[in-house]
């Protein structure tokens, strides 16, 4: 496989390759990869637990009014101050 990169890029590589802490260009893209993915995978409990969270602030805002503002009113009213 060739995978051609941008510049910016391959300099982010080659910086990582001059501090010593990987051997090649292959093992900081595969480094970098598991971080993301890492960061990426949530367990079944937190999606449900932010489902739930979202559905809370959801009920909470029933009902909530401005008082017969709209929020343009409010925009144009900061940019008085």
């Amino acid at each position: 496989m060739t995978i051609t990169l941008k510049p910016d890029i391959a300099q982010l590589i080659n910086e990582e390759l001059k501090r010593g802490h990987y051997k090649d260009a292959e093992e900081v893209i595969q480094r970098a990869l598991q971080m993301l993915h890492a960061t990426h995978q949530a367990a079944p409990g937190q999606v449900q637990e932010c489902q739930e969270a979202a559905a809370r602030i959801r009920a909470l805002r029933q009902g909530v009014t401005l008082g017969g503002l709209k929020i343009q009113d409010l925009i144009h009213e900061g940019h008085k101050y």
